[in-house]
């Protein structure tokens, strides 16, 4: 999904339901799903929850920037929390 505007737009080569962000770190296949305020899981995001999962990779709901960062502290080491930290303070000024 990218932001064009004030229009969200899907890809169309993106699986239904396909985590937020992928990536791969630490050895392991990330599948971050960002969910803000009371937003939820659509069905085809419960799907690919549960492939990803059953394929031993990890699915993670992030609902606030720190736990984002703290998933990326865990993955990257507390360096790299330092560096993304600055980075996104430096965004909300």
């Amino acid at each position: 999904t990218v932001k064009l505007g004030q229009i969200w737009a899907k890809s169309t080569h993106t699986r239904p339901g396909r985590a937020d962000i992928t990536c791969f770190l630490g050895g392991e296949m990330l599948n971050i799903e960002v969910k803000i305020g009371k937003d939820t899981q659509s069905p085809d995001q419960k799907k690919e929850q549960l492939r990803a999962e059953a394929n031993g990779e990890k699915y993670i709901i992030v609902k606030t920037v720190d736990d984002f960062l703290m998933i990326m502290a865990f993955y990257l080491g507390s360096d790299a929390f330092r560096k993304i930290s600055t980075v996104l303070k430096n965004i909300k000024q």
